[in-house]
């Protein structure tokens, strides 16, 4: 169990000033901004920067992101290192975090952007400790940004609380995930749908429909990907009562456009075995996916479709990304 810090004073905590606003990117500097992802040599990689500089490309918070990010990439650290000196803290932390995995030569740059924002008194500032706890959950660190959230995020600050519970998910530990969840201060729908999304994926269907539940309780909302997930949750335990109130709900908020939508209501009924309900909702649909061809199959069929048969064509759908040749 981790220990939540109080939050520092607002009077005292230190705040990091953004980045200065940049200029729109020229043409010739915006070739190089493209070219910089598929740079596939350190060579390469300092001839555009050598190009860019006396065409003031160091002025552009985005070209220096993705010169920071090829230079992870490839690695040339002391490159990075360089540059990590030269650029707003926030381009750098984004750029480490969008590095994915512990492969490559980022490892070592969260830390020391770490010792650099602290030595410069923004270790308070919660823009850049959020920064810090994603930079440090996208190379899986999590316990790395634990300390960083115990030590400055836990002001209230919800985006950084959602950052942390998504990296609990992301790393597997939904029991810390859900503590952490369920000390928040304040939630919003995205704490609430990572929650519930988690559970269903990790085939949890009781905790995602029980806080989905709460959800209700508390007047939020849900989103699409909430919906998607309580409806994946109603369909494994077959929970029908659920899910006909998710249909009304769709219905009420005029979402039936929204083809995944409409496809998980119609796979929740088939689970639930209210196979006429589903082929109700089907007919209902204005757009549909490959299931259009999923129908074509059932009504040439010599005898009458039951559940299994419906499933097994869903599944197919699904697998085959709702491409109608792939039918």
């Amino acid at each position: 169990m981790h220990e939540l810090h109080p939050p520092p004073s607002p009077a005292t905590a230190a705040r990091m000033p953004p980045p200065p606003p940049t200029p729109s990117l020229p043409p010739d500097l915006h070739r190089v901004l493209s070219l910089l992802p598929r740079l596939a040599s350190p060579r390469h990689l300092l001839q555009a920067h050598a190009y860019f500089l006396p065409r003031g490309g160091h002025r552009h918070t985005r070209l220096v992101s993705a010169l920071l990010l090829a230079s992870l990439r490839l690695p040339l650290r002391d490159h990075t290192a360089a540059l990590v000196r030269r650029v707003h803290p926030s381009v750098s932390l984004r750029a480490a975090a969008r590095l994915r995995g512990g492969g490559g030569g980022g490892g070592w740059l969260i830390p020391q952007l770490h010792s650099l924002l602290l030595r410069a008194g923004h270790g308070a500032d919660p823009h850049a400790s959020a920064s810090l706890v994603q930079a440090y959950c996208s190379r899986g660190s999590v316990a790395s940004a634990r300390r960083v959230f115990d030590e400055t995020a836990a002001s209230g600050d919800v985006v950084s609380w959602n950052i942390m519970i998504d990296g609990y998910v992301k790393s597997g530990d939904l029991a810390h995930a859900r503590e952490l969840f369920d000390v928040m201060p304040g939630r919003n729908v995205v704490s609430w749908t990572t929650v519930i999304g988690a559970y269903a994926q990790m085939k949890q269907p009781e905790e995602a429909i029980e806080v989905f539940r709460r959800m209700q309780v508390e007047g939020i909302e849900p989103d699409g990907v909430a919906l998607l997930s309580v409806l994946s949750a109603c369909g494994d335990l077959g929970v029908v009562d659920l899910g006909e109130w998710v249909h009304r709900f769709v219905l009420q908020r005029r979402l039936y456009q929204e083809v995944p939508l409409m496809n998980a209501i119609i796979d929740m009924y088939i689970k639930c075995g209210s196979v006429k309900k589903a082929v109700e909702v089907f007919e209902g649909m204005e757009q549909k996916s490959c299931l259009t061809e999923a129908r074509g199959l059932v009504q040439d069929m010599p005898f009458k479709a039951n559940a299994a048969i419906w499933g097994a064509l869903l599944a197919a759908a699904r697998t085959h990304g709702d491409n109608p040749s792939m039918m």
